[in-house]
């Protein structure tokens, strides 16, 4: 029913709006090609890409939001940006802070 009304689509176009109005050069995602075709995404610059562990190299797909953000590009992609770890005490002291207290 979702895919009717469009969902995903819309989804995706806000995404990559959201990426390239933060700066992004380009977008990488490992998904049906023949879906993300529709969005721009093709696997013509991700040859040189790898993934840790096994994956199907057809299925991992680029978007240059910036015109040759992705020319050379080669190695391992990995995450980046601050980790955010939870902890015990942090989901705690939260539930401490939000709980209603007694007058």
């Amino acid at each position: 029913m979702s895919r009717a009304l469009g969902v995903g689509a819309a989804l995706m176009s806000h995404a990559l709006a959201a990426a390239k109005a933060r700066g992004h050069g380009a977008v990488i995602l490992l998904g049906d090609a023949p879906y993300y075709a529709r969005f721009g995404f093709s696997a013509l610059k991700t040859a040189e890409l790898s993934l840790p562990g096994p994956f199907e190299r057809d299925r991992l797909l680029g978007l240059e939001l910036r015109a040759g953000a992705l020319d050379g590009a080669w190695g391992m992609i990995v995450p980046t940006g601050a980790l955010v770890v939870k902890t015990k005490a942090s989901r705690t002291r939260k539930a401490l802070q939000a709980a209603p207290r007694a007058a």
